[in-house]
């Protein structure tokens, strides 16, 4: 008997443990877990109005808090669009295909449906202006191979190029707002596998605007898989010590509305707005 008692008495005490409300570790881990996420229906209701659908998501770095319209699109994947840009900047960069944000490329004279891509550029201006036919040429240059291994080496997400040539605009090949917060993540922080002066220019060429003290870094993107409009905007924002990571995307069938392309990053100033890290004058 005395050889038994010890491993019944071990095996009370662990089943008194494994006892939920006797438990008060595991109710505030569960709590945390839970205080963690915020929902905010109402941030979409311009999109609604709009006839669009679509799913906006901030993370608060400093206070671990994630803010979404909707949690499930957290997880939904899409073309990336010229959201992608971001990563073939840092991949020229880091090969050598272009030397730095000033290096101009020649503009071969074909006639671009957006009147900001008709001339000679550098690679800050073809950023801001989402310029296609220098992108196109970026991503050329380096080759779907080359691409694909530093797709795998930075984790970037679905990356299913093969056989196709403007791959980031096309099905299969397809990001959710979760990988795009994950990377931009990394981006800021130094953790991806690019030399770090690759991602200090590609970060400096993201700058967008400096709200009244808040700094935007964001790169937006739009395309038409399938006859439907797939609309993003995606990066952070900087507020005194504080970091915002955003990603919303957008989706309507063709033809698109008049004010599609700017409903993709008003939707985030005025997410931003309510959660007090934009003023109203400053959007």
């Amino acid at each position: 008997m005395k050889k038994l008692f010890l491993p019944i008495l071990i095996l009370f005490v662990l089943s008194c443990n494994n006892t939920d409300n006797k438990n008060p570790q595991k109710a505030v881990e569960e709590k945390k877990s839970v205080s963690n996420i915020v929902l905010h229906p109402e941030w979409t209701e311009s999109l609604t109005k709009n006839k669009l659908s679509g799913s906006v998501h901030i993370w608060n770095k400093n206070e671990d808090t994630w803010h979404h319209s909707d949690s499930a699109s957290f997880h939904i994947t899409n073309v990336p669009a010229s959201t992608f840009k971001i990563f073939i900047s840092l991949t020229a960069l880091e090969l050598g295909t272009i030397r730095d944000e000033n290096e101009v490329l020649k503009w071969n004279g074909t006639k671009q449906q957006v009147a900001s891509w008709n001339h000679d550029q550098d690679m800050r201006e073809a950023f801001a202006n989402s310029t296609n036919w220098f992108y196109e040429k970026l991503a050329t240059d380096i080759g779907s191979a080359t691409m694909k291994t530093w797709l795998d080496r930075a984790n970037y997400s679905c990356n299913s190029i093969d056989g196709k040539e403007k791959y980031w605009l096309e099905p299969g090949f397809e990001i959710s707002p979760e990988k795009q917060i994950d990377f931009l993540r990394r981006l800021h922080d130094n953790e991806l596998p690019f030399a770090q002066r690759n991602m200090d220019i590609t970060k400096n060429i993201m700058f967008a605007k400096d709200t009244l003290g808040v700094k935007i870094y964001a790169k937006t993107g739009w395309a038409v898989p399938n006859n439907f409009n797939i609309g993003w905007y995606v990066g952070w924002a900087e507020k005194n010590n504080s970091i915002y990571y955003f990603a919303t995307c957008i989706e309507n069938p063709e033809p698109e509305i008049e004010n599609f392309g700017d409903l993709r990053i008003s939707t985030i100033y005025n997410a931003l707005t309510s959660m007090g890290v934009l003023s109203i004058s400053s959007k």
